[in-house]
């Protein structure tokens, strides 16, 4: 392959660079949802329960599982990724978040269940959590086992580089209470306006990369041309 055939690969290769995110981290029905699930790893840990962002809208795990919150206690899930740039979440006035959570106690109702128990979004940087807006579960609506419920944040909100975007669960009954995960029980879902969470694969990487190097063997080419 000759320099000419290589510059323009190159540049073919930027452009393609550039149209891969939007490909790669589609919206599906216009919402980015998140799945909750658990420790992968089973390691303890204040922030060990994940996440997933479902790349075509259905759960990522099809088991059957459940986390415990402790009475007085709470557990956060963490995106399976850091955000690798600051990540605004902003798309107007009075945006909501919609979540679900499926909880499990025994015998107990559910309405008894949520009245005591606080969903909170916003993310975290390895040794705290930001909360950015927050919501009672009993002011959700119920379905099936679970209750659907709705986090205002306002004008929105930003993800800084390195952290995780997050769910928080906090419950005050007395008693500990389960948040069933997997198979679709419990997730979180952003509005359809926000950008998405922005996870560039290798490919989009090594793409860019001889892109640069197309572009840089060009801008050789025309340099040669003008010193002639």
């Amino acid at each position: 392959m000759n320099l000419k055939k290589a510059v323009v690969l190159g540049l073919l290769m930027i452009l393609v660079a550039g149209l891969l995110p939007s490909v790669v981290s589609a919206e599906y029905d216009g919402c980015p949802m998140w799945y909750l699930d658990n420790d992968p790893d089973g390691s303890p840990g204040w922030a060990d329960n994940i996440m997933y962002q479902s790349p075509d809208g259905e759960p990522v795990n099809e088991e059957d599982l459940s986390v415990e919150v402790g009475s007085g206690e709470w557990v956060i899930w963490r995106a399976d990724q850091p955000a690798l740039v600051d990540i605004a979440f902003v798309c107007g006035e009075d945006v909501t978040w919609d979540g679900k959570a499926t909880l499990v106690k025994g015998d107990i109702e559910l309405t008894d269940l949520t009245k005591n128990m606080v969903a909170q979004l916003g993310y975290i940087d390895g040794t705290g959590f930001t909360d950015v807006g927050n919501v009672t579960l009993s002011d959700g609506t119920e379905q099936g086992f679970g209750v659907v419920y709705h986090i205002d944040v306002g004008d929105g909100f930003v993800v800084p580089e390195d952290n995780y975007l997050a769910l928080k669960v906090i419950n005050n009954n007395v008693g500990a209470i389960n948040v069933r995960t997997g198979s679709g029980h419990s997730w979180l879902r952003a509005p359809s306006a926000v950008p998405q969470y922005p996870i560039p694969e290798i490919a989009t990487i090594a793409l860019v990369a001889a892109g640069l190097i197309g572009l840089g063997g060009y801008l050789g080419i025309r340099r040669r041309k003008a010193s002639v």
